[in-house]
């Protein structure tokens, strides 16, 4: 815990407890069914909402919550994180 309280402080990490928005957005994602796949898993809805409240994207390669929440946007799959990070230096 050391460590990682270290990176906070030096500011090369944030740790960000999530908020009553973030939990309502994550609950709202997870209600979302699809047909063949079900629901999302809660975590995953966590994360993601995390990264609608705060205005950046959640990167996952788990391509069935992708396939389930594309929807709510802030949604990058693995393989293609490396183009968006190359489109952003370029900015």
């Amino acid at each position: 815990m050391r460590y990682l309280e270290k990176l906070a402080k030096e500011e090369i990490i944030q740790i960000i407890i999530a908020n009553t928005a973030v939990r309502i957005k994550a609950i709202e994602m997870a209600r979302v069914a699809d047909q063949k796949s079900g629901y999302p898993e809660l975590t995953d809805c966590l994360y993601h909402s995390l990264a609608i409240v705060n205005d950046a994207i959640f990167v996952t390669n788990d391509k069935r919550h992708i396939s389930k929440l594309r929807l709510f946007g802030y949604i990058q799959v693995l393989k293609d994180y490396d183009i968006v990070i190359f489109r952003i230096k370029l900015l």
